[in-house]
């Protein structure tokens, strides 16, 4: 799922998780935020409206900076925001 390679898989992109709609769950893009939850099939996200197709270049990293080279700190840095 974590590939660049794939770019679609045609029809099979309505029902299950593919890389484009893994890649968009990942993205820090405004529109790609909280999108694209599913494991296996994505027709849940559409059904819940979660789904958001990929059409810009998805932008990857974390929406605020922890400011921390601290794995644990990293790791922990939204839970402690909830």
């Amino acid at each position: 799922v974590h590939t660049q390679s794939i770019r679609s898989l045609g029809p099979l992109e309505w029902v299950f998780n593919t890389p484009s709609h893994h890649r968009v769950h990942h993205g820090v893009n405004r529109q790609y935020i909280d999108k694209n939850y599913a494991g296996v099939l994505i027709i849940w996200d559409r059904m819940f409206g979660t789904f958001e197709p990929e059409v810009e270049t998805v932008r990857y990293g974390v929406s605020k900076p922890v400011n921390s080279f601290n794995p644990i700190r990293v790791t922990f840095a939204e839970w402690k925001d909830m």
